[in-house]
């Protein structure tokens, strides 16, 4: 089968994206990966057997002066604009379109009574969650500008089964499966409507109205773990998705050359913890950081792509509390390579805050990276988390935002390494049970029965 996933970043590194679609390729299917261009990367590009093509955001201003100065570098400016007025400019303006209906809608409250108001009231239900797919909110226009960059591409290949990665491009994927004869598969990377952000009452409604219509009309849904499919199920009445877990490919050709500690130039006798992942809000890492300065020989490395705001506030604390030459900041290692490069560390923090109820529900990479890589993790009291780490005494969870306990769980670990690490035989059994092999035969198993339906 042709496949087309369509996924809204650069997909340079997105473990999930890539590892499902050399999983499929290696099938015998042929992959596309329709992403979004960055500056640096090769629009088209093949790796593993799989196409990946990449296009310019046209309403990003900033992608559009790096496509200008991309096809033209003679013309492009010798300084950048300045961060604030590339985000002005970015900033999408509100639709005029939404300005005449609001100012429609008050003229007929205005002229017709409250009674012939009421009755319209489930037509403007419909009408709501049609401007939502047009674009006429935030994430309307998320949606409808995703659907309007992958709609000729789509024409173009004429996949048998586009793989619609996060609800941003389930719209795109929607309107080229309804015209033509293709599956559409949602793979919900985590619970859509409890993601960390800022939406008000209203968006969420729209959101939450945008998902229920498209998922409903979807022949397979995937996600990420247990607690997520259920709930997709119960809340919407579907067939209960396929859970294909965020579950690393450690094999060891993949192995990373060198490691933590020799990277950072550590021996064995020192301490270190290793945080995994986006260095971003909500994961609990002002805990590790505030750990250094209650545990002096205690060295904590952050591996992983960051967000720089975040970042600054990191290093501003570290700062503050004089333990700066102790918080050593990483760049992000090939996703096959994780494990290996991990390996040396003492403890992994997966502090995760449950300020939403995807992250209650989440069950992210360095889960399982740092469990087969032999290291126990420090986790939080979320349910996948806790179920897993208890499973295989691979470490010790504690209350989230209990800083004293995160602490002394910290301690505790690196004090007893061989009694709070997994046993081989335990790491064999977790990699036989939830390694990349077992849910890449889930994904194969999907398609299969997706393709038979077809035939």
């Amino acid at each position: 089968m042709r496949i087309a996933m369509l996924i809204n970043n650069p997909c340079e590194n997105d473990a999930r994206v890539i590892r499902e679609a050399r999983a499929l390729s290696d099938a015998g299917h042929e992959v596309f990966i329709l992403a979004v261009w960055a500056a640096g990367l090769a629009r088209k590009e093949v790796r593993d057997g799989v196409t990946y093509l990449r296009y310019t955001l046209p309403w990003h201003a900033g992608q559009r002066a790096a496509a200008r100065a991309e096809a033209s570098p003679q013309s492009a400016p010798a300084t950048p604009a300045p961060e604030v007025a590339d985000q002005a400019v970015a900033a999408p303006a509100r639709p005029p379109f939404l300005q005449r209906a609001l100012a429609f809608g008050l003229h007929l409250a205005l002229r017709y009574p409250r009674a012939a108001i009421r009755r319209t009231r489930a037509a403007g239900q419909k009408l709501a969650r049609h401007a939502l797919l047009k674009g006429l909110t935030p994430s309307g226009l998320a949606l409808a500008r995703y659907a309007r960059i992958f709609h000729q591409p789509l024409q173009d290949l004429q996949p048998d089964v586009v793989h619609a990665h996060e609800m941003a491009t389930l719209l795109g994927g929607w309107r080229y499966a309804r015209n033509h004869p293709a599956a559409l598969i949602y793979d919900s990377h985590e619970l859509e409507l409890g993601r960390n952000g800022f939406f008000s009452a209203w968006e969420k409604k729209l959101r939450a109205s945008a998902e229920k219509f498209l998922i409903t009309r979807t022949d397979a849904v995937i996600t990420v773990c247990d607690s997520i499919a259920d709930y997709l199920a119960r809340h919407y009445a579907i067939q209960r998705p396929t859970v294909v877990l965020n579950s690393p490919d450690d094999h060891p050709a993949q192995s990373s050359q060198t490691d933590i500690r020799q990277a950072l130039g550590l021996d064995i006798t020192t301490p270190l913890a290793v945080y995994v992942g986006k260095v971003t809000f909500n994961r609990g890492i002002e805990y590790g950081v505030e750990t250094l300065a209650q545990y002096p020989e205690l060295h904590l490395a952050l591996v992983g792509p960051r967000d720089e705001r975040v970042t600054a506030r990191l290093l501003a604390q570290a700062a503050a509390l004089k333990v700066s030459t102790r918080l050593h900041v990483v760049d992000p290692v090939p996703h096959e390579q994780v494990v290996s490069f991990i390996r040396s560390a003492d403890v992994s923090l997966v502090l995760i805050q449950p300020v939403c109820l995807s992250y209650e529900y989440c069950f992210p990479n360095k889960l399982l990276e740092s469990i087969l890589g032999g290291v126990p993790v420090l986790a939080s009291r979320l349910i996948e988390l806790e179920r897993l780490v208890t499973e295989t005494g691979a470490g010790l969870v504690v209350a989230p935002a209990d800083a004293a306990a995160i602490t002394a769980g910290i301690r505790q670990i690196v004090a007893n390494p061989q009694a709070m690490r997994a046993s081989a035989a335990t790491i064999e059994h977790t990699r036989e049970k939830y390694g990349w092999p077992a849910q890449a035969s889930r994904l194969l198993a999907l398609y299969q029965e997706l393709s038979q339906k077809r035939a």
